[in-house]
């Protein structure tokens, strides 16, 4: 099992690679908390989709880390409330 601290450099390694997409993939404007949560909802459905094709949770664990991020992101323009 991975430790929170190996979590956590995916996550930021993930939002590394968001960071670096091109035009084609993202116009790099800012986005609603709605969006981000269309975005989650879009990748949450893709794992639900290929953890039910395949077998274990590897491919899911790609979009898992993918809404990670995303979550990350919208906190980054919206604010991150403390519990």
């Amino acid at each position: 099992m991975p430790t929170r601290e190996e979590v956590y450099k995916v996550v930021d390694s993930e939002r590394d690679y968001q960071n670096s997409l091109g035009g084609n993939r993202t116009d790099g404007s800012s986005k609603t908390a709605g969006e981000y949560l269309i975005m989650i909802d879009h990748y949450l459905s893709h794992a639900k989709e290929v953890w039910t094709a395949n077998p274990g949770i590897k491919m899911a664990l790609h979009d898992i880390r993918k809404i990670a991020g995303i979550a990350v992101r919208c906190m980054e323009e919206h604010g991150a409330p403390k519990r």
